[in-house]
Parts: structure tokens; sequence; C-alpha cells
């Protein structure tokens, strides 16, 4: 059995209320350290956002910071979404490209669930969650992420 390199994925609204979250982890520990760091990481966000030395039309920010061996990662969307990624770095090689990509495909794919017609949007942390097009997209990419 390989181990995961995505430990952790979470989408956040403009509001910073998150309405996705994907974790490995099934012990609360872990889990709850995880949450910390998407707190943390929408902190360092909103920092990064208020700076003026960030370029305006670059969407993805980069890391954002590392807890033990775990590297936190965000994107920002023009709308305020944030797409944010932990992973282990400690056992693997991580490059930059391949973490740009992999938030911007599922930023496409959240995009993607929004812009369809009978998208619920009243309760968008259910209507992601049950939207099985989100769903099969977002693991089609988590799989030829981890396969590489």
């Amino acid at each position: 059995m390989t181990k995961s390199r995505l430990l952790f994925l979470s989408i956040a609204d403009v509001n910073d209320h998150i309405i996705f979250i994907y974790t490995k982890q099934n012990d609360k520990t872990t889990s709850e350290k995880l949450q910390l760091l998407t707190e943390l990481s929408l902190d360092v966000i909103h920092e990064m956002c208020d700076s003026t030395e960030r370029p305006i039309l670059e969407n993805y920010l980069g890391l954002l910071g590392v807890e033990d061996d775990i590297s936190a990662y965000g994107y920002v969307s023009n709308t305020q979404t944030k797409v944010i990624i932990a992973v282990r770095s400690s056992e693997f090689l991580v490059k930059d490209a391949d973490i740009k990509t992999l938030l911007k495909q599922v930023h496409v794919a959240y995009t993607h669930t929004l812009c369809n017609p009978f998208y619920n949007s009243r309760n968008e942390v259910a209507a992601l969650e049950q939207s099985s097009f989100f769903k099969s997209t977002f693991y089609q990419i988590l799989k030829s992420w981890q396969d590489h």
C-alpha cells in the first residue's frame, strides 16, 4: 500500500466558511491538526492578499507554511474562493508546478459544479458533497495526481 501524498484539501468561500473538506486521515488528532492548519493558512492567505507585494493576476499563492512534515499550499480565485492543500513534504518530492496544477484543476471542477443550472446553492456544503460531477471529477484529479 502506497502512502498518499495529499493529506488534506479544503475549499473555503469568500467568508472563509469551509465548504468542502477531503482528508486521508482517520484519526481525530491528525484531523484536528489539519483543520488548525487550514485556519492558519486562511490567515496567511489574508495577509498575502492584503499585501501590495503580491502580483494581482497570480491566483497561486505557493507555500503557505510548514507544520512538522506537512506543507500547506494555497490558491485564491478572483471571487475570493480559497483552495488549500496539505501534503507530506518529508516523504515525497513536491514540485511547485504539480501543486499549482492540482489547485487549478480543483478550482475548475468547483467552478464547473457551481455553473451547473441544477446545482442547489442554498446549502453549498451539502450540495457540493452530493454533487456526483464534483466528486467524480475531484477523485479523477486526485487519482491522476497521486499516480505520478
